[in-house]
């Protein structure tokens, strides 16, 4: 297989270039099957207005790969599109896309796809089926999830008896027409097992640590995330008023330039100016440099599907404060790496931010063990390397027939 690599075709596929977790890995895979000597490119099903968002996402990182924007092939007076009512990404092109993409693409163009994301996974399964090219469900939430936890109330909540059956069933399809079903962690295993036979092949996400570890940490709190309603900022500012001497720094893009204007308002009025500083979105090589910096991660929001800022952490020695129950824990360990607490328990937090943010060593040893980890385990080779050898199969079947 490796001989002729470079002819076998891998597309990585994402439903848009917006901020978030699932975006950053399938650029990170592509970037590496690339280095490995693989055919692979970044697909986008549908290239989305940037107006309104902060930045352009991950524009440090996506020069060197080769990226095509599937709704390109589409005709101009199809590509319309529009957010479906009271949902915060699931919109009409994730229905409308997978009956008019395989129109555009060739019978196996592709070896293999590796779709990311539940709805993403839609065209996914019509490319499957109509261009028999086989595809592995990269799945971080399933459907079932994401309608149960990014929808607490509102109109979603009340229709949720209507809802749900339907979310299970369109589970099952991705999962029963996938060649292959990826996960982060052990978060929603269970629930796969009930739905389908699946085999499940954990393959968690990976980050290149860097190469020295800081003498000591820094003296700030550090919280990284792409910043959205749901993920809770204004939680800081109970926070940082009950510890009046800790910094805080907020780093990620805001998918609402409004959002990040009216939180920053809220920051003046609750005269926290100068304990937290919203520095938005920053370059891959800054975000390192937080990182190493930085006395402790800390994450308020449970991410059940992975957790990718605690694992950049670990990479760059700076332990974490986050959920328990995220795909991330099964890669460290509790008191050791960093500290897994239930989501927004504050008597936990405030015991565990005391403790780190009193005792530089504690945090540097803590740190110092948490990148060991990665540096043993979970660089971005040895990361794909496991997904080839669980594409193998495919791979050379595909590689026979050229």
């Amino acid at each position: 297989m490796s001989k002729k690599s470079k002819e076998i075709k891998i597309g990585v596929l994402i439903d848009r270039v917006i901020p978030g977790g699932a975006e950053k890995i399938a650029i990170k895979q592509v970037q590496t099957l690339r280095e490995l000597g693989y055919d692979a490119r970044l697909l986008v099903i549908n290239k989305v207005d940037k107006k309104g968002m902060e930045g352009k996402p991950f524009l440090d990182i996506m020069g060197k790969i080769p990226i095509e924007y599937l709704s390109d092939r589409i005709p101009k007076f199809l590509r319309f599109d529009f957010k479906f009512p009271f949902f915060s990404f699931f919109s009409f092109f994730h229905f409308s896309y997978p009956f008019l993409i395989p129109f555009t693409v060739k019978r196996k163009e592709f070896d293999i796809i590796i779709s990311h994301g539940t709805y993403t996974c839609f065209t996914a399964m019509a490319l499957a089926r109509r261009r028999e090219i086989p595809y592995a469900a990269y799945i971080w939430d399933p459907i079932t999830y994401i309608l149960s936890k990014g929808y607490p109330k509102g109109p979603i909540k009340l229709f949720r008896f209507i809802l749900l059956p339907i979310a299970i069933f369109l589970d099952k399809q991705i999962l029963n027409n996938a060649s292959f079903l990826l996960v982060g962690g052990q978060a929603h295993n269970e629930y796969f097992q009930k739905i389908s036979n699946k085999e499940i092949h954990v393959i968690p996400p990976s980050y290149n640590p860097i190469s020295k570890l800081p003498s000591k940490r820094g003296d700030y709190l550090l919280a990284v995330t792409a910043w959205k309603p749901g993920k809770d900022p204004e939680y800081f500012f109970k926070l940082m008023k009950f510890f009046p001497k800790f910094k805080l720094k907020l780093v990620g893009s805001w998918l609402s330039k409004e959002y990040k204007e009216t939180y920053e308002k809220e920051v003046i009025a609750n005269g926290l100016t100068k304990q937290i500083e919203v520095l938005g979105a920053v370059s891959e090589n800054e975000l390192v440099e937080l990182y190493s910096k930085a006395r402790v991660l800390i994450q308020i929001n449970d991410d059940r599907g992975f957790g990718m800022p605690a694992l950049e952490a670990a990479a760059c020695g700076c332990p974490f404060i986050i959920p328990r129950g995220q795909g991330v824990c099964d890669l460290f360990d509790d008191k050791v790496d960093g500290f897994f607490i239930k989501e927004k328990d504050w008597d936990q937090i405030v015991k565990t931010l005391s403790l780190l943010m009193g005792s530089e060593r504690t945090s540097w040893k803590m740190g110092s063990h948490a990148w060991k980890v990665v540096c043993e385990k979970y660089s971005w080779r040895k990361h794909v390397e496991r997904l080839l050898s669980i594409f193998r199969s495919v791979l050379e079947e595909g590689e026979s027939m050229r």
